[in-house]
């Protein structure tokens, strides 16, 4: 299928910010799914973050139940917490007891969400986090709107009701049954439907009980293997699509004149049209698409900035991402924007209908499927 519409292409350091949604499918086309024995129990412990090591998400938990400080307690965590968190609250008495989990890969990251439930001398409440791998160690991690929901389903579902769905068994109760049998095709789990289940009528209060609270205890742990379609949004993506002065809400890109240097350009030689940022394996990634002035020809720029280094050109994004890559090199910046866009009776009939293939229910573009359509 041949995609054209023209591009317009007058910008130099001024830009507007668009919302993107460009995926990747799951590594391996599967999840684990994890059942924890009703012995495993997680305690307080450790004296110290050096007790526990934190080289298994368990080994995390322990950590963050035992943590006494803020300095310790901020080494569990891949993002910045309060410094005003209380430690004086905690019991030695107070322990996890891991119930449910999931790990997945996408590239070289890895990740798992834990459903567990937290057992204080007063209270017993069930929670979920979502974890990630980071230099030899795993650490709590924050998630963008999709991957919340992901982690919600895990806290608010009952054993029972996450079971029924990664095992695809009824509970008994048809409203939710009907709605695990539409997530999947035949035993293939659409996990974008599931995290997006819908009841089409009320639960009845012993329904919603079992849905909600009930209990699913287990003399062993389990694991299975779920062949699983899920298309993860990439990391802290967003779009800049360059304009001219006469665009008066525009920013101000203050960067992108030594971009062009870094490749040995100017605006006398070219000019930038969109820029794609995102995060990848904790690097933060720009793809600058320009235009040369004298040959009319396009080119991809990649510029990578990392924790150790600043910014710097490079020639190529990690081989996961080629996907992305080949989309960007493809579509023009109309098209980009109108396949990111909601579809709505303005959209072309052709994005429309591309949009129909390669879109899940969260809005998010499979870049495989679509590199398939551009081919």
């Amino acid at each position: 299928m041949t995609l054209y519409l023209p591009c317009f292409c007058s910008a130099q350091n001024k830009f507007r910010e668009l919302e993107a949604y460009f995926g990747l499918p799951l590594d391996g086309k599967e999840i684990e799914y994890y059942k924890y024995s009703s012995e495993s129990v997680i305690t307080n412990s450790c004296q110290s973050y050096e007790d526990c090591p934190t080289r298994t998400t368990i080994e995390l938990l322990k950590s963050l139940l035992s943590a006494k400080n803020y300095s310790w307690d901020q080494r569990n965590y891949a993002y910045s917490i309060p410094k005003d968190k209380s430690y004086e609250d905690k019991e030695l008495s107070d322990r996890f007891l891991p119930l449910r989990k999931i790990d997945f890969s996408i590239g070289q990251d890895k990740y798992e969400i834990v459903k567990f439930r937290l057992e204080t001398t007063n209270d017993t409440t069930n929670h979920a986090m979502m974890f990630k791998f980071i230099s030899s160690r795993w650490q709590v991690v924050s998630s963008d709107v999709v991957m919340s929901k992901l982690v919600i389903m895990f806290e608010y579902l009952s054993e029972r009701a996450l079971d029924a769905i990664f095992y695809n068994m009824n509970l008994g109760i048809p409203v939710f049954d009907n709605m695990v049998d539409e997530v999947y095709n035949g035993e293939l789990l659409y996990l974008s439907k599931a995290i997006n289940m819908r009841a089409n009528k009320p639960y009845t209060p012993e329904e919603a009980n079992i849905i909600f609270n009930s209990n699913s205890s287990s003399n062993k742990d389990s694991l299975i293997r779920v062949p699983c379609e899920f298309v993860f949004p990439i990391q802290d993506q967003k779009i800049r699509v360059y304009e001219d002065d006469s665009f008066v809400s525009a920013h101000e890109d203050t960067q992108i004149e030594e971009k062009l240097r870094m490749a040995n350009l100017s605006f006398e030689t070219a000019i930038p049209d969109f820029s794609y940022l995102f995060s990848y394996n904790d690097d933060h990634y720009e793809i600058v698409k320009i235009k040369h002035l004298e040959s009319n020809e396009d080119e991809m720029l990649i510029f990578k900035n990392t924790k150790k280094q600043k910014l710097q050109i490079v020639s190529e994004i990690p081989s996961r991402l080629e996907p992305v890559m080949k989309v960007l090199r493809a579509l023009s910046i109309d098209q980009i924007q109108n396949l990111n866009a909601l579809s709505n009776s303005e959209t072309p009939k052709e994005i429309q209908n591309i949009s129909s293939q390669v879109k899940d229910e969260d809005n998010i573009i499979n870049t495989v499927k679509l590199n398939t359509l551009i081919d």
